[in-house]
């Protein structure tokens, strides 16, 4: 009997993974890590892809975010009748309010509508920096109307970048539309069983690849389509 060894991912160096990518207006990318894991870099080198993006940011502060993004238009609320048409790069970035429940609230209240604008107009890189605290009822709530953005985003022209500390916190919608995923490093049993919804791949392979990284900034890079092969990368190389 033949016995058939894992296959190992190809390492490729970053600059040549931007280069290769086949990411056009309409498809949807997942990002997952830890934090401190590199995602705001990893999301921030990707969107210089696109022309027209809008970061929905939940955090209070980000010194990385606003690095990263330095030079970007910054946003407390999405303007009646939409940006200017020079504002192609927007931070959508709250306020923070008395409380806890007042900021959650007012995030709410502003990137609810942003959305229902965006969705209309079409057109659109759609940035969530952090999905869990967006999607989840108990804190933003917003995830059937990302859900349905990611229905709907190929036919509109959206392309939406969802960024997780965890796979297991990324709504399942998102995995039945995604088309370029990076994973970091992963060990936990949730984790590792949400991503047999990634369809396309195979998911013990996978696993094998994800055990295999050591660098906090490492990526297995998956394409569910099948439009590009499986590889090892890293932000900072």
């Amino acid at each position: 009997m033949t016995i058939t060894a894992p296959t190992t991912y190809e390492r490729v160096r970053w600059p040549r993974h931007l280069t290769a990518l086949d990411w056009r207006q309409g498809d949807h990318v997942m990002i997952s890590a830890p934090t401190n894991g590199g995602k705001t870099t990893l999301a921030a080198d990707l969107v210089r892809q696109r022309s027209h993006v809008v970061v929905f940011v939940s955090k209070l502060n980000d010194d990385t975010l606003t690095h990263r993004f330095k030079g970007w238009t910054r946003l407390t609320e999405w303007p009646k009748g939409g940006p200017h048409a020079w504002q192609t790069r927007i931070l959508l970035w709250p306020k923070a309010a008395k409380t806890i429940r007042e900021t959650v609230q007012r995030q709410r209240d502003v990137f609810a509508p942003a959305l229902d604008a965006i969705f209309h107009e079409g057109n659109r890189c759609i940035v969530i920096d952090e999905t869990l605290m967006f999607s989840d009822p108990r804190m933003i709530g917003l995830g059937d109307q990302l859900g349905m953005l990611h229905y709907t985003g190929r036919s509109a022209g959206l392309s939406l970048v969802t960024l997780s500390q965890r796979p297991a916190w990324i709504p399942k919608v998102i995995y039945s539309s995604v088309t370029h995923a990076y994973i970091a490093r992963t060990r936990d049993a949730q984790d590792l069983k949400r991503l047999a919804d990634l369809g396309g791949i195979d998911t013990n392979e996978l696993r094998r690849n994800l055990s295999q990284l050591t660098d906090r900034r490492d990526y297995v890079y998956v394409n569910p389509q099948g439009d590009a092969p499986p590889a090892v990368v890293n932000t900072r190389r």
